[in-house]
C-alpha cells in the first residue's frame, strides 16, 4: 500500500484450498487478497507479492474488469503510481 501499487487490498480469510502441490493433494487454509491497481503495475505488484509470499510458486493472477462505475475507476487511477505521477 505504501509504494501505491494497489488502490485497495481485500483480506478474505477462511479460504480453504485444494490443490496438486509434488505429486500430493494438499488441503490449506489460505487468504484471498483482491488488489485492485491498474494494468501497468502489475508487474510490479507480482514481484512485491512472490518476494513476501510463503509459497514458491503463489497464484497471481489478474482479472480484466468490463463495465463498471466510471468514479471507482477513476479513484483507482488517482489512487496508485503510474509513470506520469513518478517514477518506481
Amino acid at each position: 500500500m505504501e509504494r501505491k501499487l494497489v488502490a485497495c487490498v481485500n483480506l478474505i480469510p477462511g479460504i480453504q484450498s485444494m490443490f496438486w502441490w509434488e505429486g500430493k493433494i494438499c488441503n490449506e487454509q489460505e487468504i484471498l487478497l483482491m488488489l485492485k491497481t491498474e494494468t501497468s503495475l502489475m508487474g510490479e505488484v507480482i514481484k512485491v507479492v512472490k518476494s513476501s509470499h510463503t509459497y514458491s510458486v503463489p497464484e497471481i493472477i489478474s482479472i480484466p474488469l468490463g463495465e463498471g462505475n466510471p468514479d471507482y475507476y477513476k479513484w483507482i487511477a488517482d489512487s496508485v503510481q503510474n509513470s506520469e505521477k513518478s517514477a518506481l
